[in-house]
């Protein structure tokens, strides 16, 4: 009888861990609607970058006109920290697909770069991206938190 109830209890606590490990499990949140992309555009996104030649920061500001076919914006970069470069992308697949361009010198090139979003347990939004830059030399990812405007 002792091993039914011990094999009964493991069972139970392994399905109880399982079970609320994933509900606290975060989702991917695919952006396959206009009212999303306009979701990801209502928030300023921080970011931290790292690549095979050079780590930082970069700042995010959506212009609030984005769709599925264009998100338009401005990006800041710790790399480039003497002004303000642009951005332009748009989403396929749920995925979001972007270029940086038009850095203050002595900043050059473009990055492109392909994200995944994510709802977090708590409700707030984050990407995971791979990125490159056109120069070939430097590649590498990114983790981006979504921040109220």
């Amino acid at each position: 009888m002792f091993k039914s109830h011990s094999i009964l209890f493991w069972f139970i606590s392994i399905s109880l861990i399982l079970v609320t490990s994933t509900l606290s499990a975060d989702e991917e949140y695919p952006i396959d609607t206009d009212e999303k992309a306009k979701e990801v555009a209502s928030y300023n996104w921080e970011c931290e970058w790292k690549g095979n030649y050079a780590s930082g920061t970069s700042t995010y500001i959506h212009d609030d006109d984005a769709t599925l076919n264009k998100s338009t914006g401005k990006v800041k970069s710790s790399y480039c920290p003497d002004g303000w470069g642009k951005f332009k992308g748009n989403y396929k697949k749920g995925k979001g697909l972007g270029k940086d361009s038009n850095f203050p010198a002595p900043c050059e090139g473009t990055v492109t770069g392909k994200g995944t979003f994510y709802k977090a347990a708590d409700g707030s939004l984050y990407t995971k991206s791979t990125w490159r830059h056109s120069g070939g030399y430097s590649k590498g990812t990114s983790q981006c938190k979504a921040v109220p405007k």
